[in-house]
């Protein structure tokens, strides 16, 4: 692995840990915004039965999406060593904002499709 390979791995590995960050506390709002929502739609008696399943349900649609979502993050670095010949730091920067947006907004939109099904 050359230098440069390497500060290329180091900058998104930085990068990771704002990208998760950002995508947790997104989910973890859209989680809280639902168990509000289904506070109003169920009696106390469903409620204090346990996490209903509808919360069962979108934690793990979370889980999954942070699964995913890592796995394109992934692909975003596969894609700056290959296409970025000229190793270029806002040919990575944009490629970062590009997805970080993309992931944003697909995971803000599930939040509201799954909050308007319920």
């Amino acid at each position: 692995m050359t230098g440069i390979t390497s500060l290329i791995l180091k900058w998104w590995f930085k990068k990771r840990i704002q990208y998760n960050r950002a995508l947790f506390f997104t989910g973890l709002m859209g989680f809280v915004a639902q168990a509000v929502q289904q506070s109003f739609n169920q009696n106390a008696r469903q409620i204090s039965n346990g996490l209903m399943p509808e919360m069962r349900v979108a934690g793990a649609a979370l889980i999954a999406f942070l699964i995913l979502a890592n796995i394109a993050f992934t692909a975003g670095c596969v894609i700056d060593l290959i296409f970025n010949n000229k190793k270029s730091q806002s040919f990575r920067e944009r490629l970062f904002l590009i997805g970080y947006g993309f992931a944003i907004v697909a995971l803000i939109s599930c939040i509201i499709a799954f909050l308007y099904l319920i």
